[in-house]
């Protein structure tokens, strides 16, 4: 059994609700759901993409320090767009970012 937990009304800016599972994180709002399992991974893991609508964006993993250690430009489908990424990254804490016009979602997630 994963334990989950939703985490509500954060003051970030178009992030509505967070759930934290074992494995997975993702963020929710009222455009979509961006996932990343497993967390904490090994530098591959698999990033979850669901929309209403097709759009493009770009999707960055950023390390603690603010540097951009990957960067894509994808294209997501309306319904669910799935990318495992393989990145040789050191241990630590990055964050995965999905940038699309002033929108922005960003997901906390470690490599062991």
């Amino acid at each position: 059994m994963t334990s989950s937990k939703i985490l509500d009304n954060w003051d970030f800016p178009k992030l509505n609700n967070i759930r934290l599972d074992a494995n997975t994180i993702s963020t929710t709002d009222i455009n979509g759901n961006l996932s990343l399992a497993p967390n904490p991974n090994n530098g591959i893991f698999t990033v979850d993409i669901t929309a209403a609508t097709a759009f493009d964006a770009q999707m960055n993993v950023v390390d603690v320090m603010g540097r951009i250690v990957y960067s894509e430009a994808i294209s997501v489908n309306k319904g669910e767009t799935a990318k495992t990424l393989d990145l040789d990254l050191n241990s630590g804490v990055y964050f995965l970012q999905l940038l699309s016009g002033n929108q922005s979602k960003v997901l906390k997630f470690s490599r062991e």
